[in-house]
This record gives C-alpha cells, sequence and structure tokens, in this order.
C-alpha cells in the first residue's frame, strides 16, 4: 500500500502558492462582504428604519415639507414626491431624525 502523502522532512514548502491561496481567499471573502452591503443597502424595496431619540424606536420617516417617503440616496435624503432635499421627520411623534 502506497501512502497518499510521504512526510519525509527533506521536502519544502511552496510558500509563494501558500500566499496566493490566502490572498485569493481573502478577495473572495471581500467581494462576498461587499455584494451582501450593496444588498443590504439599495436592493430591499422596504424603506430603511431609522431610530428616533424623541420616541426611543424604530420607526419609518418621512420628509418635513411633504410629509411624503424619503429617496435615501447614498449621502443624502430626497423626498419622493417634490424632489427636494428633505430634512428627515419620524411618523409617530413627527420630531426631527438626525443620522
Amino acid at each position: 500500500m502506497i501512502p497518499m502523502f510521504q512526510l519525509s522532512g527533506e521536502e519544502e514548502i511552496d510558500y509563494g502558492m501558500l500566499c496566493i491561496y490566502i490572498i485569493v481567499m481573502f478577495v473572495i471573502v471581500l467581494v462576498l462582504y461587499i455584494l451582501l452591503y450593496l444588498y443590504s443597502r439599495f436592493g430591499k424595496k422596504e424603506s430603511r428604519k431609522h431610530y428616533c431619540t424623541y420616541c426611543g424606536k424604530f420607526t419609518s420617516v418621512e420628509s418635513k415639507c411633504c410629509h411624503a417617503d424619503i429617496e435615501e440616496l447614498l449621502f443624502k435624503k430626497v423626498c419622493s414626491r417634490c424632489k427636494k432635499d428633505a430634512v428627515v421627520v419620524c411618523k409617530r411623534c413627527k420630531k426631527i431624525i438626525v443620522d
């Protein structure tokens, strides 16, 4: 019977190939993390909940100008009715929410 692995101590480990495997695994994990982040940020159709410090609960938000839903872009929030920059207001208590 021939053993699958023969370790005699004289063989050298190929550290270059090991380094490539580690880098490839790191890149795969990083790509999966970025895809999951993008899906959770932009892929969901429901509105994101915001924490209201006045109510003390996670709640939906609306714009102060038109009391319409908010379209959340990358770094700004836009009123879905008038398409202007929106001030975010809690739907329950109508207090301004600061993110």
